[in-house]
């Protein structure tokens, strides 16, 4: 299943990035994604993930490190199958 919020595009958007009116909808967003992680079980893995950054001015588009910077975020309950192996090696990832 996927889903597209769209709640802080528009916001940057319509104003900047640095407007209230997108701290609100990070916040929300923030919310959902909390939601989402409560209720999922221990068979689902959840992934999430930007499909572009924003100028300051509140575009994107553009080639600008600003415009391609994105995030990705992945959880489950139970732990993924490198965890061990990370936790044991991860001072090699820092």
């Amino acid at each position: 299943m996927g889903a597209h919020t769209v709640a802080i595009d528009n916001a940057a958007h319509h104003d900047h990035t640095h407007h209230p009116m997108v701290t609100k909808m990070i916040h929300v967003t923030e919310d959902m994604l909390e939601q989402l992680v409560e209720g999922i079980d221990d068979k689902t893995t959840l992934l999430v993930f930007g499909d572009h950054g924003f100028t300051q001015d509140g575009n994107h588009g553009g080639e600008t490190r600003l415009e391609l910077a994105s995030a990705v975020f992945a959880y489950q309950k139970t732990p993924f199958p490198m965890y061990e192996s990370y936790m044991r090696n991860r001072d090699l990832y820092e």
